[in-house]
């Protein structure tokens, strides 16, 4: 990404996601989070197989942690295990 703040590669953040996220919504919290699980990627954000069978879910709310812990359990995984999850 190269804007008016310089010059940086996102995948940087990738090395220490679970503090990445967590320092980001320190300063920035969205007024409304609307995630599309309509299909659900079972390997990871990016790519991958699709969820079999599909999530079929738009999962929207005010409180972005709570959204990522409703959609953390579609994927079957328990949110408390989930470092910025559970923080």
């Amino acid at each position: 990404y190269s804007g008016q703040y310089g010059t940086w590669k996102k995948a940087v953040f990738h090395q220490n996601m679970h503090e990445s996220i967590s320092d980001l919504c320190q300063y920035v919290k969205p007024d409304l989070t609307v995630m599309d699980a309509t299909i659900g990627l079972a390997d990871f954000h990016l790519g991958g197989s699709h969820c079999s069978p599909p999530i079929n879910r738009i999962i929207a709310g005010f409180d972005p942690l709570e959204v990522d812990r409703r959609c953390a359990g579609h994927l079957g995984f328990d949110w408390r295990d989930i470092p910025h999850l559970s923080g």
